[in-house]
């Protein structure tokens, strides 16, 4: 029930006095990505499963999308593809930890 990127966000929207948007929702229940070793599984885990509920929201406009933790990317770049799919101009990503990966480099 604790969602830290989304406790991230609200900090973060408070210094730029901007509200905070849920833009994606998930739409199947997937296996924890910590679960998963290879960066193809993780790939794989996150394919097509956001999607943007109100494409209005992000058409043409700049989106910064908030995690706590990167690891592959696998997730950050499964977000951004449907936020451009949405229409959004550009995703900017910002996350509070990333791991190393020799997989990923």
């Amino acid at each position: 029930g604790y969602d830290q990127s989304e406790e991230l966000a609200r900090a973060a929207c408070r210094v730029w006095t901007v509200r905070p948007a849920r833009l994606l929702v998930k739409t199947a229940d997937n296996p924890p990505q910590s679960g998963l070793a290879s960066l193809r599984e993780r790939s794989e885990n996150v394919k097509d499963l956001y999607r943007v509920p109100n494409p209005a929201l992000v058409e043409g406009k700049q989106v910064l999308l908030i995690d706590d933790i990167v690891t592959t990317g696998s997730t950050v770049s499964a977000c951004s593809r449907a936020l451009l799919l949405a229409g959004a101009d550009s995703v900017w990503c910002a996350a509070l930890a990333g791991t190393e990966s020799s997989e990923a480099n």
